[in-house]
């Protein structure tokens, strides 16, 4: 329920679903790992 965060922040709305947001939070992920070997 995101009635509350909509209420606190009424211009907010979904840009990116969820298999979206988990793919670059892989990508961003498997990017930092690579720099630090």
């Amino acid at each position: 329920d995101l009635s509350k965060f909509k209420a606190h922040y009424p211009g907010w709305d979904w840009t990116f679903d969820l298999k979206e947001t988990m793919t670059q939070i892989h990508d961003s992920m498997v990017a930092r790992l690579a720099t630090n070997l």
